[in-house]
């Protein structure tokens, strides 16, 4: 490793080599700031701030890190990165972007904005110059299992309010078929219970052998996102443990963050499969469905849409199943025109509504008026 007389500066760069790959160095040297993931970034096309292009982010680490390491002179002579100047973008590498991965789409040279900014990230926040409320948030996380601070028993506090209107809900049953990972969102915030009240209630319907976790903590996708790529490695295995543990054959997810963790980060940084199999609910609800089990009435004569999550689309590659499931109730289906790889995103995502809720909302806004 090269040294450097400022400790952090060494952890930093030794960190973010762990994520970093030949992909990642291959699309900083690609990139000819054509523009065109400008044009496709919902952040830059609802805030208006420069800044937040993919395209500047990229050349902002490539000119500041990549190439004092690893271009031209770098190689001959390797030199510390301008902090100061890092620093002046914090904004832009923490709260012009979502992970929505529209960029990612729009790039002719196939560059993934969105793991590039996972390796920027990494290097901010080990070097000490990411924003303080990226610091807390992560904190919080470690120390609760969620974002929010919440204590961990409240993370079961919907199965109450499901068992008082008789739905049954198992809990840590071992060698059960299936493993219903509720998330954070679903769980913690009341107005979102009937989410899995409902899934409850549906995989009780099919007779599914079932069951939810007491314990279950963040997936920790999130917080390699943010750029704390070894305390996202603990969560990792943690959780792949803990199901081991339980002999489950398949988790299914609500939430398509922690399900592209899963699928995605999960296999990646721990370098092995996943012994058991993963699915989103939307997947689930569609087999339950073909194979018969799952009833579904055309109930809704209204025109209905449907909007695409980013996580779910772009990165899991989800479309088909939940528009056949909405079909199936609501025959007068209307496709948006941005959707599928074209679909705008919704302001949230990596906890931008929390870190910065003025942006996320502006974003909002752009989704909401289409």
């Amino acid at each position: 490793m090269l040294r450097f007389a400022d400790e952090k500066v060494e952890k930093a760069l030794s960190t973010a080599m762990k994520f970093m790959s030949w992909k990642h160095a291959s699309w900083l040297e690609v990139c000819v700031r054509c523009g065109l993931c400008i044009e496709a970034c919902p952040y830059f096309i609802a805030v208006r701030n420069p800044t937040y292009a993919p395209s500047f982010r990229a050349r902002l680490f490539r000119d500041e890190v990549y190439n004092k390491l690893f271009g031209f002179k770098g190689v001959i002579k390797p030199s510390p990165p301008n902090l100061n100047r890092l620093k002046k973008y914090m904004d832009a590498v923490y709260y012009g972007c979502n992970f929505c991965s529209r960029c990612d789409y729009s790039c002719p040279f196939g560059i993934k904005n969105t793991d590039l900014l996972i390796l920027e990230r990494t290097f901010y926040y080990n070097v000490g110059i990411a924003p303080s409320n990226v610091y807390e948030l992560v904190d919080k996380t470690v120390k609760y299992g969620n974002p929010y601070g919440k204590p961990q028993k409240d993370k079961i506090s919907w199965v109450k309010e499901a068992e008082k209107e008789g739905i049954n809900v198992p809990i840590d049953e071992r060698g059960a078929d299936v493993v219903y990972y509720v998330g954070c969102d679903a769980a913690y915030k009341e107005w979102l219970w009937e989410i899995p009240k409902s899934v409850a209630d549906i995989m009780n319907s099919v007779k599914e052998n079932w069951t939810i976790l007491s314990d279950e903590i963040c997936c920790g996708y999130r917080l390699l996102d943010l750029g704390d790529y070894e305390k996202a490695l603990e969560i990792f295995k943690r959780n792949v443990e803990l199901l081991k543990k339980l002999r489950v054959k398949t988790v299914v997810f609500g939430c398509p963050g922690c399900l592209v963790g899963f699928i995605d980060m999960y296999p990646r940084l721990l370098g092995k499969r996943l012994p058991f199999r993963v699915l989103h609910l939307t997947e689930w609800l569609y087999e339950k469905y073909k194979e018969g089990k799952l009833k579904l009435k055309k109930a809704y004569d209204v025109r209905v849409t449907y909007h695409d999550p980013c996580n779910l689309f772009r990165r899991a590659h989800i479309w088909k199943e939940p528009r056949e499931i909405i079909k199936a109730i609501a025959p007068d289906f209307k496709e948006q025109f941005y959707s599928m790889r074209y679909t705008y995103c919704c302001g949230g995502g990596v906890f931008l509504n929390l870190l910065a809720p003025e942006n996320s909302i502006k974003v909002s806004i752009l989704r909401a008026s289409q």
